[in-house]
């Protein structure tokens, strides 16, 4: 999906905002005590769970197990807070928690989950009450937001080449896409191998090149999501930076401003996408304004 920012989105914003309807439905179903609720919950294309008015686990579908590595047997009538969540997370989730408990507006929540492979999974949560059909609080759901980013490998290879063709517009790309997911699914392609920090990054290129649909630009861009940031993912916005921002001619090849691009920012090796990033940034906010003041030149120095 990285092979267009604009595919991605497509693919992000179709498949998310089926999931985005059905947890709404979710919410619905939670507030009126509805008994489609338990049949909306193991259908969700997303993590779902619960608790009751103690704050223990009576609800936890699949996408959640997946998550966490916790099978519902092995996580039901189990502490929430206590049993699966990070120990500094445990004062701020309890506040929301008890928040959703007692029936008032709760801010989205970032959970951090302990799995049982001993690692940690954040998940960005909203809670909400959980009323039975008498309107009395018994609870409270967790339903996970789908931010419309990236779409899991299972989420896409579950679709048709010819529905992402059609729903995402991907045109000619559809079946790369397809096949793509498909290759992470059944293991032919292992992201833990391409997240490998001792890899060298020549093989890892390699091997994204590999890939049908994968040309340079593509894989310098896989390459910088994957932490590698000496990779140089330059193209038509670096070419109208140069010309802009550093006055570079117009009667200069796109190659030669490529060249420049990589010779300016090689000083900062290993980190040389970070910096370009930053004049890019940077050149944004001269054009459109400043929306934030968190991150500034002073701020990112002392980082």
């Amino acid at each position: 999906c990285v092979m267009n920012k604009k595919l991605c989105a497509n693919v992000g914003h179709t498949i998310a905002t089926e999931a985005n309807r059905h947890n709404r439905a979710i919410v619905q179903s939670a507030q009126v005590g509805s008994p489609e609720l338990e049949q909306l919950i193991d259908s969700a294309t997303t993590p779902v769970f619960g608790i009751d008015i103690d704050g223990n686990i009576n609800e936890w579908n699949q996408k959640v197990a997946e998550c966490t590595g916790y099978s519902e047997e092995e996580a039901l009538e189990k502490p929430l807070v206590k049993s699966f969540i990070a120990k500094k997370l445990h004062s701020s989730v309890k506040d929301v928690l008890n928040d959703a408990l007692q029936g008032r507006e709760t801010t989205v929540l970032e959970l951090v989950f302990h799995t049982k492979s001993n690692s940690t999974k954040n998940l960005l949560v909203n809670a909400e009450t959980r009323r039975d059909t008498r309107n009395n609080i018994v609870g409270a759901i967790l339903v996970t937001q789908d931010l419309a980013a990236f779409p899991t490998p299972q989420q896409v290879a579950a679709k048709s080449p010819e529905w992402l063709q059609k729903h995402c517009r991907l045109g000619y790309r559809a079946p790369w896409v397809h096949e793509l997911a498909q290759k992470f699914v059944s293991g032919e392609i292992d992201a833990l191998q391409l997240e490998d920090a001792d890899l060298a990054r020549e093989e890892i290129f390699k091997r994204v090149t590999s890939l049908k649909g994968f040309a340079k630009f593509a894989a310098n861009n896989v390459l910088q999501l994957l932490g590698r940031h000496d990779a140089h993912p330059y193209d038509t916005e670096t070419t109208r930076l140069f010309r802009e921002q550093f006055k570079v001619a117009r009667s200069v090849p796109v190659t030669a401003v490529h060249e420049q691009a990589k010779r300016r920012y090689e000083k900062y090796a290993p980190n040389q996408f970070l910096a370009y990033w930053f004049d890019l940034w940077l050149n944004y906010e001269s054009r459109n304004g400043r929306s934030s003041t968190r991150w500034d030149v002073k701020t990112c120095q002392a980082l």
